[in-house]
């Protein structure tokens, strides 16, 4: 099978590359440059399922904290109105006593 008239023939392997070849070739390097100083900051699949692991830990466990602190503010929530509700009750007592 022939190719087809229409089609221009490939450039001799000795004859001077075309004049935006030169900038193309620029920025290709350029591109090469800023591919090889980004892609090892990239995160892996890898990476990225140790980062869950280590997320998914630490939510955990501030959960638990959280958990933890509600409770205890809740115990002194309750303790502290018991007290005003003695200490009122003590003070209406004392004003009835003395009425």
């Amino acid at each position: 099978m022939s190719a087809p008239s229409d089609v221009p023939e490939p450039e001799l392997a000795n004859s001077e590359p075309p004049a935006y070849y030169h900038k193309m070739d620029r920025r290709l390097i350029i591109l090469e440059t800023r591919f090889d100083v980004i892609l090892p900051t990239i995160a892996t699949k890898s990476d990225l399922i140790e980062l869950r692991s280590q997320l998914d830990a630490r939510i955990s466990k501030l959960e638990v904290d959280m958990h933890k602190s509600f409770t205890t503010m809740t115990h002194w929530m309750v303790g502290v109105a018991v007290s005003l509700l003695i200490g009122f009750a003590g003070v209406i007592a004392a004003v009835l006593t003395k009425i």
